[in-house]
């Protein structure tokens, strides 16, 4: 019998914990089958889960950290060399106040926000300005194996005139323990679902993937109940 919680068996405020350990060991045991589908309920049931991946250290988040710390404690106008407005903003850094959160005035996306218990709903959008958060967009993409004029295939990655040195790899070094973690659940959930366990890599397989860290200055704004980023939805199919 599994000693592992059911969704119900949660203490309020937990998201459940899948092992990516244990399917990445042998995939095909009774245990790794038992965290295939927890991954799967916890994505219906929550749309998040927790994930227990030992590949990825306290060392490879402080050294990404450390670097996004210091890019983005640089002055606005060296900042805005990365902008790549013409691109949408799809690659290279958004500065604060320039997205606006799409909930505050699409009216889906309102009424998603009506459907949720009141103690669970975000702070009103409604006035909101565009999001005091600053972002960065790396694309960790694959290349298809093929010509295509699909603008955000094509777009290059943008790396700050200061950090030529170490951008690069601590990106790619990050954001590949990312898509690894991602991969890895999106096949547990594919399998507890009962699908081929490559179904949805396969189909995101040359998708425009992102890296994209956020940075919020607490100076200008850390005051209480300020909404850092809006409420919003979009069509991606797994953040990590």
């Amino acid at each position: 019998m599994s000693t592992n919680p059911t969704q119900t068996d949660l203490p309020d405020g937990l998201l459940p914990v899948v092992d990516l350990d244990i399917f990445l060991a042998d995939p095909e045991s009774s245990a790794a089958q038992a965290e295939c589908t927890k991954a799967a309920e916890a994505l219906i049931t929550y749309g998040a889960l927790i994930v227990h991946d030992t590949r990825v250290t306290e060392e490879h988040n402080e050294t990404f950290l450390s670097l996004l710390e210091d890019y983005f404690a640089q002055p606005t106008e060296v900042l805005k060399q990365d902008e790549r407005a013409q691109f949408g903003y799809q690659v290279g850094v958004t500065l604060e106040n320039t997205e606006k959160p799409k909930c505050a005035v699409d009216e889906p996306c309102l009424r998603v926000i009506e459907r949720l218990a009141p103690s669970e709903r975000p702070l009103d959008i409604g006035g909101h300005q565009p999001d005091p958060k600053c972002r960065f967009f790396w694309k960790m993409q694959t290349p298809p194996p093929y010509p295509t004029a699909f603008p955000s295939l094509n777009m290059p990655n943008v790396v700050p005139a200061a950090f030529t040195d170490t951008w690069e790899s601590t990106l790619e070094a990050w954001g590949l323990k990312m898509k690894e973690a991602v991969e890895g659940v999106a096949r547990m959930a594919a399998a507890g679902l009962g699908l081929e366990r490559e179904a949805f890599t396969d189909a995101g397989k040359y998708g425009p993937h992102l890296l994209a860290p956020t940075a919020s200055d607490l100076t200008k704004y850390g005051q209480k109940d300020t909404i850092l980023a809006g409420f919003h939805s979009d069509l991606n199919f797994m953040y990590g």
